[in-house]
């Protein structure tokens, strides 16, 4: 987004000095434009909605026409592609759970929060939807173009961020001949670009699998969602052709702590997945542990030396789930829950 497009932002708060204390916050940041809006009510939300979605939406539970989880519930199943930042007077544990297994992207208590903290919290909200969104329609698209392949229609084009540049598929004998074309495809599909890892899709569609396996014999098995601490930091001193040298080390160090069989994927930006097969929370933890304890060497960067740490966030089929929406919001919270008590650990 440019600057002079600006990012959209609606502010849902019926409170007058919050509703001002946070428009002046945006209204005032350098080198970047919040377009704001503002209501007071879910009704005058919905109206704002429909003239123009905006990107983010600091929203307040408690509004004087809908109350707590519900104002949330129908903004999620309505707007869900807008990045929600929760600003609400209700500080409780509970609470603050269930919103975020909702999918928010951050939950901030009034009164507990720096101006500093805002900002980071809009743009990791901002950034964390918008890697989301772009991660889901470019692996769906491929997906339906390897559909297609193997259907027998292939009167399709598709077009990616790579040397190769765009690729044309013409007709079925060129396919069927030209195996390369179609490994190519299938790590488009399947694989992140940049680490080689497993993508997105490909975690979800093998934690589909683990799900499976682990009902029918009765097994555990642990996810882990990683996230590079203050990664924007990295690319802000040094530049995104070293935030892209250091996403490659860190992915190379944390393959390398994991066993034959477990599947770390690279879901985009810092955001990283783990799967362990057949694993407890005991196992699930050393795991966490190992990650850890492997970021205390640093990482060479050209010239530069930089240490970096995560953040992990673990979640224990079945306990902390039985389906695989749950079990990803349990390892979101979590790793929510550590990013929010200083970060670096699990």
């Amino acid at each position: 987004m440019t600057l002079n497009q600006g990012t959209n932002v609606l502010i849902v708060e019926d409170d007058t000095d919050q509703r001002y204390f946070l428009s002046r916050i945006l209204s005032n940041v350098p080198h970047h434009v919040y377009l704001v809006s503002m209501a007071t009510t879910l009704k005058e939300a919905v109206q704002s909605l429909a003239r123009q979605q905006p990107q983010a939406m600091l929203l307040d539970l408690n509004l004087p026409d809908s109350q707590a989880l519900a104002t949330l519930y129908y903004m999620r199943k309505h707007y869900p592609n807008v990045a929600i930042i929760v600003i609400t007077a209700i500080d409780d544990y509970d609470v603050e759970y269930k919103a975020m297994k909702e999918g928010i992207q951050e939950y901030l208590v009034k009164g507990q929060y720096s101006k500093g903290e805002l900002l980071r919290s809009v743009d990791h909200a901002l950034e964390r939807k918008r890697q989301i969104l772009e991660i889901d329609n470019k692996q769906k698209e491929l997906a339906e173009v390897l559909h297609k392949i193997r259907a027998g229609n292939v009167d399709a084009v598709i077009s990616s961020k790579t040397p190769s540049g765009s690729m044309r598929i013409q007709d079925a004998g060129l396919v069927a001949e030209n195996e390369a074309l179609l490994e190519k495809l299938e790590m488009l599909a399947n694989r992140d670009t940049l680490s080689k890892l497993p993508n997105r899709l490909y975690f979800e569609n093998n934690l589909a699998v683990s799900l499976r396996h682990a009902a029918r014999y009765k097994q555990s098995f642990a996810i882990l969602f990683i996230d590079i601490d203050h990664f924007k930091v990295i690319n802000d001193n040094y530049g995104h052709d070293a935030g892209d040298r250091l996403l490659k080390a860190v992915s190379k160090r944390m393959s390398d702590c994991i066993r034959e069989g477990d599947m770390l994927a690279r879901f985009g930006g810092d955001e990283f997945g783990l799967i362990l097969p057949q694993a407890n929370g005991e196992r699930a933890g050393r795991v966490a542990k190992k990650v850890n304890d492997s970021y205390m060497r640093p990482f060479n960067l050209g010239r530069q030396q930089v240490r970096v740490t995560v953040s992990i966030g673990i979640a224990v089929y079945p306990d902390g789930g039985e389906n695989a929406a749950d079990l990803m919001k349990h390892a979101d919270v979590a790793l929510y829950r550590v990013k929010h008590s200083g970060r670096n650990g699990f």
